[in-house]
């Protein structure tokens, strides 16, 4: 087959790039011919990789070309023309590309695959400023609850109508989760299958990681440090352990807008000497530190679409413990192989991890039922094989 992947960067930083990468690699070692196109923006240390690139950018003029890239419709057409794909897999790209891509699609399979919410949220998150989860379709609500300046919400409007008048162009959409697609669905936007994510095939299992008073343990998390991933609630969490196992240390994996306030507020309750903030780590470098840690937690308060850095810890063997929202949900199964608490629920956190710091037994076989349980439900040929059989499908109606 030939297939055309659409991404709006090119580049290998964040998890959405890195995903289509390993999409196209995975693709390309089957015997396809897999092209990509996307933007040129990028980070002055970053190259894009991409077989078409089209304008983009990472200033002030990226609202406007959210909402009509010329420069990506037509540099998109002249790809068509050339490449004449069999299939197109949208990734994520109403970010920089624009709805205006999907111009002239109409001949040609398309999948557009939802890794997030950016779909029916301008924001991407489904979550509002408050805190709480959001149930307003993506409208007045945007300003009216504050997620969007009065500027920013003008352009997603027209950038919604732009979509909304596209969306036919798209045979099928892939959700990465039955959270996605209970979002899609809600949206009036299908048909949708859920196509789970895979993570890279991991190294060899670690070594179970022991604890008693004395030892120096470690509980790791890995994400962005913004406040919709919970380390904010997760340094309260910390704060109250340490009362029963003053040996227990934290490693923070990433990094965000939030790291300077996270940085006071662990000042503020006194844990800044048993914590450490790594900052961004390549992929091979974040695996390397996370194994040496006891357990990992997911703490998000959003509704994670899918929560790769929780199957990277199951299939690294490392104890889980996650918010019980999301995507999580579907890969964290409780009190089998992995833990989940309430996401917001400091004294159920507080209660599941210090159950795992008290209890070898427990991490052993949650860690082994995990890891066993994720290299079956999250491979990455089964992944490639999903795809595969969509796109044939697709071809052949």
């Amino acid at each position: 087959m030939r297939i055309l992947t659409v991404n709006d960067y090119a580049t290998p930083t964040g998890g959405a790039e890195l995903l289509m990468a390993r999409l196209v690699a995975g693709l390309t070692s089957r015997g396809h011919d897999v092209r990509t196109f996307a933007s040129y923006a990028a980070r002055p240390e970053d190259e894009p990789r991409a077989d078409y690139l089209s304008r983009g950018t990472l200033g002030l003029s990226r609202t406007a070309l959210q909402v009509h890239n010329r420069s990506a419709r037509r540099g998109f057409e002249q790809a068509i023309a050339e490449f004449r794909p069999d299939i197109v897999h949208l990734g994520l790209f109403l970010t920089q590309l624009s709805p205006l891509i999907l111009d002239g699609l109409e001949d040609v399979p398309t999948v557009y695959h939802a890794q997030w919410y950016r779909a029916v949220c301008p924001t991407g998150t489904k979550h509002l400023p408050a805190g709480t989860s959001c149930q307003s379709p993506w409208g007045p609500a945007c300003y009216r609850n504050g997620c969007l300046s009065l500027p920013a919400w003008v352009a997603a409007m027209a950038q919604r109508g732009a979509w909304l008048k596209r969306t036919s162009a798209i045979d099928t959409f892939v959700a990465v989760g039955e959270s996605v697609r209970t979002r899609l669905e809600e949206a009036g936007l299908g048909p949708v299958v859920v196509i789970p994510n895979s993570a890279p095939p991991g190294a060899a299992p670690r070594e179970p990681q022991t604890a008693t008073g004395h030892d120096d343990v470690t509980i790791g998390f890995a994400g962005r440090l913004e406040p919709e991933k919970g380390v904010l609630v997760l340094l309260e969490v910390f704060a109250s352990l340490l009362v029963a196992h003053p040996e227990v240390r934290m490693v923070l994996v990433g990094d965000g807008s939030a790291r300077a306030q996270i940085e006071r507020r662990a000042h503020d309750l006194g844990v800044s000497d048993r914590l450490e903030i790594t900052g961004w780590l390549s992929r091979d470098a974040a695996e390397d530190r996370l194994r040496g840690t006891i357990l990992q937690v997911v703490p998000s308060q959003w509704e994670e679409p899918f929560g790769l850095v929780a199957v990277e810890a199951l299939k690294r063997g490392t104890p889980v413990v996650v918010s019980d929202s999301g995507g999580l949900v579907e890969i964290v199964r409780h009190g089998e192989t992995g833990l989940r608490v309430a996401a917001a629920d400091v004294e159920g956190w507080v209660e599941a991890i210090g159950s795992l710091l008290a209890d070898t037994g427990l991490r052993t076989r949650l860690a082994a039922a995990g890891r066993h349980d994720a290299e079956h439900r999250f491979s990455e040929d089964l992944w490639l094989d999903r795809f595969e059989r969509l796109y044939e499908a697709l071809i052949a109606a």
